[in-house]
């Protein structure tokens, strides 16, 4: 990983291209990202056609100025009128026979992972644990889901904290 400052630098010292490519080469810094020489605080949503803050875009490391095509409000949308379709869709792929090879890979990749959760669901359904749902997180909001500080092993399989989907999203 280039730090921001060496991104900015080769930026310069190619003079907005990068190699052989004829198209300006790209850096996002917490700022806003260069396109060539020039700083833009703000980008034009492929779908509502208005120019907005780069913070009303969400991350997307396979394009070309790191941040997806649509704004999150155009995203949210295009979910809420597309849900019926992208139901059928997972629904035909679960048994299509890839997403059943996948299935076993994930298995067998995350067996700790998937046995520590189990044990969790048991020791709730059993009263060994409280429910997720009625503690509350570190920071002070409403908990939703246990975290396996310590690892999925054996031994700390039930050393879990709870913690709201924030709260978890950072510590993973």
């Amino acid at each position: 990983m280039v730090c921001y400052a060496e991104q900015i630098n080769l930026l310069k010292s190619t003079g907005g291209n990068s190699g052989s490519y004829s198209r300006p080469f790209c850096v996002t810094t917490p700022a806003g990202f260069f396109w060539g020489n020039v700083m833009k605080q703000t980008k034009k949503c492929s779908h509502c056609k208005q120019k907005l803050d780069l913070s009303r875009f969400q991350k997307n490391c396979s394009a070309k100025d790191g941040l997806q095509d649509n704004c999150k409000l155009c995203r949210k949308l295009f979910q809420k009128n597309n849900k019926c379709k992208y139901k059928a869709y997972q629904k035909a792929y679960r048994q299509t026979e890839k997403a059943k090879l996948n299935q076993k890979k994930h298995r067998a990749r995350n067996t700790q992972k998937i046995k520590a959760r189990n044990a969790v669901c048991h020791a709730v359904r059993d009263g060994k644990l409280t429910p997720a749902n009625q503690l509350k997180c570190i920071c002070g909001n409403q908990a939703e889901q246990y975290h396996h500080h310590k690892g999925y092993t054996m031994k700390f399989r039930l050393d879990v904290i709870p913690l709201c989907v924030g709260c978890h999203y950072i510590i993973r």
